[in-house]
């Protein structure tokens, strides 16, 4: 009997008592061979309740989990059988497979370890240098190369467990979107809007599971649904979330401003100047700038441009046209506002010619 070494005491404590026996039939450990009894604290009486349990409270080893993104690991293969082709002097062959299956535990817990804080010191030093670079970039534009650099640590969709990633709608196994390689399938589906872990049950199967409106009965139907399991069967689910990435080779998550750097460094004239975006100023004078610089502003010649017909002359000066650099440094209006700025500032006023040399004083 476990618990309490005695089940009644007296009030005062000066008398104790206990089971000493307790009868059952023959069969009875043949049925339950690991009931046990068990005496309770005692709290609303002097006697302690006794329980007896005939459920089996040993529930073995503690669980070790392997994922599947381990076989893929460099060091994982190598870890395995070094733990297995380690000798052990037994004679017992239960004991020697227990004690490799042991040894193959420890080892893999600690090369996952070690392997998830390299993994984890890679990461950090990537975003380390691409914080670096958002640093540069609050200064002064970044360089081709530091462009490409930043880029480059950049990465493409990637399927873990396939929670997010739309088994139509995605490009998840980089051949293109599974609707555009197979519309007749895409349209004889029940949930267009599925995602992968609803079709790719736990990884490589013989078969996927199919949600079609109409049996596919046609034998160009069946060949069709026969080429899309051969591209999908050898892709295995991971453990890890789904998540958007720029390339196979790069670690760093997919972030919107590098979109947009890479668009303007793909599609922007090499011959315009790429104004800094200040975050000093607030946002519409920013955008003013750069619609100042590309010579964006609605100003009177302009808008003659654009087929309104007025007067082209400055409002201020009704002297010279009124282009974008003379209603904003040209102009005796706007030429005396910046003399007082530049005196100011003791900085040259001459070497400012056009709107983008203004904006380059940034920079020096």
């Amino acid at each position: 009997m476990g618990g309490r070494r005695f089940t009644c005491m007296s009030s005062y404590g000066g008398k104790l008592s206990k089971i000493d026996r307790i009868l059952l039939c023959q069969k009875f450990f043949d049925i339950w061979p690991l009931a046990s009894l068990t005496a309770l604290p005692r709290e609303a009486s002097d006697h302690c309740p006794v329980v007896l349990n005939m459920n089996n409270p040993d529930f073995g080893a503690p669980l070790f989990n392997i994922y599947n993104s381990w076989f893929h690991k460099v060091g994982f293969e190598d870890t395995v059988l070094g733990a297995l082709s380690r000798p052990i002097l037994y004679f017992q062959t239960d004991r020697v497979l227990q004690l490799k299956l042991r040894a193959v535990k420890n080892d893999l817990r600690n090369w996952a370890a070690a392997n998830r804080e390299k993994e984890g010191c890679e990461i950090s030093n990537l975003k380390q240098k691409i914080d670096d670079l958002d640093l540069v970039a609050e200064h002064r534009c970044l360089t081709d190369d530091e462009m490409t650099a930043k880029i480059n640590w950049k990465k493409d969709l990637k399927v873990g467990n396939g929670s997010d990633a739309l088994f139509w709608l995605d490009n998840w196994l980089g051949q293109g979107r599974l609707k555009d390689l197979y519309p007749t399938l895409f349209h004889n589906e029940q949930n267009k809007w599925c995602v992968v872990k609803d079709r790719v049950i736990g990884g490589p199967s013989d078969d996927l599971k199919w949600d079609w409106k109409h049996f596919p009965w046609h034998p160009t139907i069946f060949h069709m649904i026969s080429q899309c399991k051969q591209n999908i069967l050898p892709f295995s689910l991971k453990v890890e979330r789904d998540k958007w990435v720029w390339g196979e080779n790069h670690p760093m998550d997919f972030s919107v401003r590098a979109a947009r750097e890479l668009i303007e460094a793909r599609l922007l004239p090499l011959d315009n100047y790429r104004i800094p975006w200040s975050r000093w100023v607030p946002l519409k004078v920013n955008a003013f700038a750069w619609r100042a610089g590309l010579d964006r502003i609605p100003s009177k010649e302009g808008l003659i441009k654009r087929g309104i017909l007025i007067n082209p002359l400055c409002s201020f000066c009704s002297t010279h046209s009124e282009t974008t650099v003379h209603l904003l440094l040209r102009c005796e209006t706007a030429s005396s506002v910046w003399d007082k700025v530049f005196m100011w500032c003791k900085a040259p006023r001459d070497l400012i010619l056009t709107i983008n040399d203004l904006l380059r004083m940034q920079d020096s």
